[in-house]
Formats: structure tokens, sequence, C-alpha cells
């Protein structure tokens, strides 16, 4: 019976496995609701929740946290950047990243997430154009974007445009059907090309960095750093041909070339032997 429902399911269309996964796991307590948020029961979240995961409560071990992201993070905002987090679920890097920055704020779409957060967490609907957010230094946001609804993408990137003064860092899956609830996964040149629309340039450095101390195989392949302001890199050219395979050059904005690099004097007279000087600019 067990090889008969496998080769069925194998069998099947990717959408048709994409809505059996999801009616499993609405079955088991957790849905997805219309504005990309989840829902969860506590049964559900009883069942899944790992037993020890350093939390003083266990039904936020439900939620993973990758301690080596956190630790770069905490090192990139240096102690005195804000912070506005969506997606944030029951808050727990809130909880870790808060020591580490002036002021951590942190929402969510999951019904009661203020009370199953202990008030770690905002309830916020990032479908709702008028939510009011924090502005911050930086928005950052984890593996949410791909379950918000195509409909509301603007206003997500509405949201965070408003929100975030000096840059984002967001990881935005490019898994569609075999993920659970990602109605609107993008590539990581998608992803740029989006941001770089609204003035945002892609810095390398820290993107590089980030992905590089994470744990988690989809932080390391998904992770991007936007600043409003143009970064200026020097990086060996070994890591800039590593930075082009990976779509993280910040000379190039997706697959249109609406970023340039610089090669202007001052590129040109600080220019070593085997390093490649990677300045982003916004093509006039």
């Amino acid at each position: 019976m067990f090889v008969a429902l496998l080769v069925g399911v194998s069998g099947r269309s990717a959408g048709a496995a994409k809505l059996a996964r999801a009616s499993a796991a609405k079955s088991s307590g957790r849905a997805e609701l219309a504005t990309g948020a989840w829902a969860m029961s506590d049964g559900y979240i009883n069942r899944t929740a790992t037993k020890s995961c350093g939390e003083p409560v266990q039904a936020w071990c439900v939620y993973r946290l990758d301690t080596g992201l956190v630790k770069e993070m905490a090192r990139f905002f240096g102690g005195s950047a804000s912070v506005t987090e969506l997606g944030a679920g029951v808050g727990r890097y809130a909880r870790a990243l808060t020591p580490s920055v002036r002021r951590y704020s942190a929402y969510d779409g999951m019904p009661g997430i203020e009370q199953r957060s202990r008030g770690w967490v905002t309830h916020g609907d990032v479908s709702n154009a008028s939510l009011e957010l924090a502005a911050s230094d930086y928005v950052v946001t984890f593996e949410m974007a791909e379950h918000v609804p195509r409909k509301f993408e603007s206003t997500l990137l509405d949201l965070i445009d408003r929100a975030a003064t000096r840059g984002v860092i967001l990881s935005w899956s490019d898994k569609g059907n075999d993920g659970v609830g990602h109605v609107n996964a993008k590539r990581a040149s998608q992803v740029q090309q989006l941001f770089c629309a609204r003035g945002f340039h892609l810095h390398s450095v820290p993107t590089r960095a980030l992905r590089s101390a994470s744990y988690y195989w989809y932080f390391k392949k998904n992770i991007l750093v936007f600043e409003r302001e143009p970064p200026t890199a020097w990086v060996d050219a070994p890591i800039a041909s590593e930075m082009a395979r990976q779509g993280t050059d910040m000379r190039r904005c997706g697959q249109n070339r609406c970023c340039r690099s610089a090669v202007e004097a001052q590129c040109i007279r600080g220019l070593r032997r085997n390093t490649t000087c990677m300045t982003a600019w916004l093509e006039a």
C-alpha cells in the first residue's frame, strides 16, 4: 500500500501535489490565510515544536533559529542599528538580536501572535497598504515573501520601502511547487530587479558574509542585502567571480543592467592586481 501511494503521488501534476500538501497541512492544524500568513492551532504547535531549542517557552520551538546567521547579523548591525522584521513568527530572531541592536520591532500576520509570542511580536497584515510599521535602519524578512500572493506583492514592497531608511536584509525562496504555501517564489535575480527598481543597491559583501555564516541551506542560497546608498567594496578576483556565479554581483541588477560598475578614475587609480572594484550606480 505504501508503494502504491508513492506511485500515485508521483503521477500527479505539480499543482495537484502542492494542493495535497496544503490540504494535509490544514488538516494537521496549520493553514495558510489568504494574506499568506500562517494560522496554527495549539495542537499543531505542541506536536511539532522541538523538545528543546533554548527558548523558555517550548511552543516557540516550532520555528527554527539559525544561530550562525544571528551571530553575523549582530556583527553587521554593530549594536547601533534599528530593525523592523516582517514575518517574524513567534519572535525568535527578535529575542536573539535585540541585545545587538538599538531597537527591534517585529510583526507577523498570524492570528493571536501577540499572545503566542508574549508580546515580542505585533500583529501586522502585509496585505494591508495602510499598515503602520516602525521605520528602522533595516527591514528584515526571512522566507516570508514567497507566501504572499502576487496580488499583494506591491503592497509588501511598498511597506518595506517605507519602513527601511538604510537597507533591507531578506531571504525570498525560489522554491515554488516544492514548498507548502509558496505561491510567489522568485529567483535571486528577480528579487534583485524588484529592489533595484525601487532605488536599492545590492551589497555583495554582507550578502556573501551572511550566506556563509548561515547553517540552513535556504539562507545560504537566498539571503540578499540591499542598501539605499550605492555601496563600494574591494574584493579579490576569486570572490568577485563567485559572486557573479551566485547572481550577487552588485554591478548587475537582475537580468537587466540597471546598475553599472564604476570605472572612473578613482577606481582605476586604486585598482590592484587580482582585485575588483565593485561599485553600484543607478543608470540615469
